[in-house]
């Protein structure tokens, strides 16, 4: 645990509370438990299977706000990488069922960002002309037959282990990947694994999930295209887009 004790001294004047402690508890059930029986005032980031129940109690008060968004990055670095064409990449936006992923994982506290864009609906950046990929399994497999993979491909997918819900919708992808003859060999990864295959040995012929939570949504791009991007390697890094990705960030305003 972490206990911080108030200091009265401090020039905002005196805080409301006399300590504040966060106590970590690493399994979940074990953590709901415990702030269930009042050994906690609050609990931070609870399982979403459990916030339902504990709202609709009547006992708790439930506080959101945005949070973490994800994409899926591929290896199109490789010059060997199926994701150099452009169609593979295509099927796998179509054998996504995301709406699926939502509903059944996110128990109605998952929200989707439907346009295959680095933001959110209603925001600045947010094209609502972009219609987004829709699930659609057939197109997924024409599209691959027509990239040359009528029987189907194998490929890696990389994840790492912690939230638990990453391991939860990567896994849902892994089998909504499968139905269209994506065979995705899933590895899921501790922390420094994960950091290092992010940094220094990158990953070949396959797929990760990435954060793109908007801290800004040009600096997102920037982190997924940009040429000097030390995070993630792609090869749909064209110099067209790299072009027009410099004059957007050079803009003075949104």
């Amino acid at each position: 645990s972490y206990k911080f004790v108030r200091f009265d001294g401090c020039w905002r004047g005196k805080a409301r509370l006399d300590a504040l402690e966060y106590i970590i508890i690493t399994d979940p059930v074990t953590r709901l438990a415990s702030f269930m029986t009042g050994e906690e005032q609050s609990i931070l980031n609870p399982d979403f299977k459990d916030i339902g129940p504990l709202e609709k109690s009547g006992k708790y008060k439930v506080f959101s706000a945005p949070g973490v968004m994800y994409g899926l990055a591929n290896d199109g670095g490789n010059a060997d990488s199926p994701f150099t064409n452009m169609k593979v990449r295509q099927a796998v936006g179509y054998a996504i069922d995301t709406k699926s992923i939502a509903a059944n994982l996110g128990y109605g506290y998952w929200k989707l960002c439907p346009r295959n864009q680095p933001t959110q609906p209603g925001r600045w950046a947010d094209n609502p002309a972009v219609a987004g990929f829709q699930y659609d399994p057939e197109k997924a497999k024409k599209l691959l037959a027509e990239a040359g993979y009528p029987n189907g491909l194998q490929i890696n997918f990389y994840s790492i282990n912690q939230p638990r819900y990453i391991v939860d919708f990567v896994t849902a992808i892994q089998g909504m990947l499968a139905k269209v003859g994506i065979n995705a060999k899933l590895e899921v990864l501790d922390s420094q694994r994960w950091i290092a295959l992010m940094t220094r040995t990158y990953w070949k012929n396959g797929l990760v999930p990435l954060d793109m939570t908007l801290r800004n949504e040009i600096n997102v791009l920037k982190t997924v295209y940009a040429p000097e991007s030390p995070l993630v390697k792609v090869g749909t890094r064209t110099p067209e887009y790299q072009k027009k990705l410099a004059e957007v960030d050079a803009a003075p305003n949104p």
